[in-house]
């Protein structure tokens, strides 16, 4: 690996550092832990050992490992005012970097699909929750982001600009945002603005048909309306995820060229930032929106505490 003259501390002031260094290490070890308690509830519920939670234990999985790869190796680069590893360590952490980011990618989008088809399309959602079904498309979600890196990617070298390891062949860039991200980003509002859309017109169906039975409709077209607004609100909470730590990132780095020079080492900054936490935001997203998961996830913490209280060293 050609280590760069320019360190970080030629583009970064102390403060700046400290502070990325602060950022990275709480988003690995709210981000490790917070998977982890995730893995554990899905793997000790019988009842999340279904099609949706099998393909968000990809999403777990894909972060967990960007947490704990790549994050430390992002500190120490820090700290070490450049990348203290040589090109396998570089390589490596950069093909890690582009597959568990476009595999998470993936993954939200495999979740979108199966709910548009569970609550839209049903007579196909039985026919693909076989467990063949469902570990064919586990596979595609990882052997799909690797096999555009290992094609596409070429060698690796340090960017002093990006304070990472980046390809140095900026094909792979492109053909991951054309083939890959802006399609899953096109079918993740489509199936969720999709989803809106039926539930909208199912309770405006059922309001119509139950008027003709009844005169007092107020108590279901609320709880009606209400569920209206739990899928509005988890449209709203996925696409601003996907707008601001997927598609915001990209643009801060499409638009250095027309950044003043002394403000590029900041804007990189912030780009690179937006990435790291990620993580962080697709565990708080995923609790945020299923309710299920936060329960169970719930009742495992209380579990856990139950038996720390009633453990024989307790009682003594």
């Amino acid at each position: 690996m050609n280590n760069s003259v320019v360190k970080v501390s030629d583009l970064l002031s102390p403060a700046s550092v400290s502070l990325a260094v602060a950022i990275l290490l709480c988003v690995c070890l709210v981000a490790s832990v917070g998977n982890v308690m995730l893995l554990v509830t899905v793997w000790h519920t019988k009842r999340l050992r279904r099609t949706l939670y099998i393909l968000l234990t990809n999403f777990f999985i894909a972060d967990l490992v960007f947490v704990c790869i790549v994050h430390p190796l992002n500190i120490a680069t820090f700290l070490a005012d450049g990348p203290p590893f040589g090109y396998v360590v570089c390589y490596l952490k950069t093909y890690i970097t582009y597959g568990t980011i476009s595999t998470s990618a993936c993954s939200l989008t495999s979740v979108a699909v199966y709910r548009l088809l569970q609550i839209c399309y049903n007579h196909i959602y039985i026919r693909v929750i076989s467990w063949k079904w469902l570990l064919c498309v586990s596979i595609c979600l990882w052997v799909t982001p690797v096999a555009f890196c290992a094609g596409f990617g070429g060698s690796v070298n340090y960017d002093p600009l990006k304070y990472s390891c980046a390809y140095t062949n900026n094909t792979l860039t492109y053909i991951l945002v054309c083939c890959i991200y802006l399609p899953l980003i096109f079918t993740v509002v489509y199936c969720y603005v999709k989803i809106y859309l039926f539930t909208k017109k199912s309770r405006q169906r059922v309001e119509v048909h139950s008027n003709q039975v009844q005169t007092n409709m107020s108590a279901p077209s609320i709880l009606a309306k209400k569920r209206d607004d739990v899928v509005f609100k988890m449209m709203l909470v996925i696409f601003t995820e996907i707008l601001f730590f997927y598609v915001f990132p990209g643009v801060l780095m499409s638009l250095l060229n027309i950044v003043p020079p002394a403000s590029r080492p900041g804007v990189t900054l912030a780009s690179v930032l937006l990435f790291r936490i990620r993580p962080c935001v697709n565990f708080t997203v995923c609790l945020l929106t299923n309710m299920e998961l936060r329960l169970e996830l719930l009742d495992c913490l209380k579990c856990e505490r139950r038996l720390q209280t009633h453990s024989p060293n307790n009682e003594s």
